[in-house]
């Protein structure tokens, strides 16, 4: 696929330079949801276009906070709340 032939999401993500699980962990999205992006079974949401428009401006501006944003894994979901046992148990 020619540079001219890509889907937005490869040029998106070639700019950043990352990897599919690297700009899926980034957005915090699958790495399917990357390749469907890419292969245009599906469009990317423009709420994740936001973003990479976002984290671009903060790549121009801070590039130590882009990698810090980039190769830092994404936080693990807060456990649920254990519900309190009945005072009689």
């Amino acid at each position: 696929m020619t540079s001219s032939n890509r889907s937005p999401c490869r040029t998106i993500r070639d700019h950043f330079n990352l990897s599919v699980k690297g700009f899926a962990l980034t957005l915090a999205v699958s790495e399917h949801a990357v390749l469907k992006w890419e292969n245009g079974t599906r469009p990317m949401p423009p709420i994740a276009v936001r973003l990479a428009d976002v984290l671009a401006r903060v790549k121009a501006q801070s590039p130590a906070l882009f990698d810090a944003l980039t190769t830092a894994p994404a936080p693990a979901p807060a456990p649920a709340p254990k519900e309190a046992l009945p005072s009689w148990l």
